[in-house]
């Protein structure tokens, strides 16, 4: 009878499939270090940035600011004469009706705000032409005084009797009449006034979308 002997030898005496595999093996292997080896080469091809420039001290003592710098600050006053200001301030909004208003305003001190911008509804001061009532309005103003903070008002929400939409009323005297009662009353306690919030929105001037 006659026998056959296999000699198992790598990569000879393997079968087919398994050598197959291993060549694709090694052909992706190949492919994979191919292409680092390129990626490599590009990334070393690739202008690197330039250093950031620092900024020098002038023989005054002053950094010394750039051309974009300069170039802005020409525009700038090229516009005219504008106000400027010693310090920048930041304010926020608040809602003080009804509330406890201490609280609100100690928070408000110890986050560093130096405005609020409260907003006042016109058509519940103002029940009647000509006939305001301005109470919790008074305890407003005066806790914010306590508290040293300056007050921006903004005025909104017209009486039915005026505008039935309550947007800015097509008749601009009443408004005047109101906000004029308003600063005679409260004087300096008030920093300064917002005519009308957002007006450019339907949802804030009555659902109409003037010129305002």
């Amino acid at each position: 009878m006659r026998r056959s002997v296999y000699l198992i030898q790598p990569d000879r005496a393997m079968p087919h499939a398994t050598r197959k595999t291993d060549l694709l093996s090694r052909s992706v292997a190949h492919r994979l270090v191919l292409l680092v080896c390129i990626g490599m080469l590009i990334a070393c091809s690739t202008p690197q940035p330039t250093a950031p420039v620092v900024p020098t001290l002038n023989p005054g003592g002053l950094i010394a600011t750039s051309v974009a710098s300069n170039q802005v600050n020409s525009q700038l006053e090229s516009l005219g004469n504008f106000p400027r200001i010693d310090e920048v301030e930041f304010g926020v909004v608040e809602h003080l009706f009804y509330t406890d208003r201490e609280r609100v305003l100690t928070l408000t001190e110890i986050a560093g705000f130096d405005w609020i911008r409260q907003q006042i509804h016109w058509k519940d001061i103002e029940a009647s032409p000509g006939v305001y009532y301005w109470d919790e309005v008074d305890r407003i103003i005066a806790d914010t005084s306590a508290h040293n903070i300056k007050l921006m008002i903004s005025v909104v929400q017209a009486p039915d009797f005026y505008e039935p939409n309550h947007g800015i009323p097509a008749d601009p005297v009443p408004f005047g009449n109101f906000v004029e009662n308003m600063v005679q009353r409260y004087g300096g306690l008030i920093t300064a006034v917002e005519i009308w919030n957002e007006p450019n929105l339907a949802i804030e001037n009555g659902g109409r979308i003037d010129d305002t």
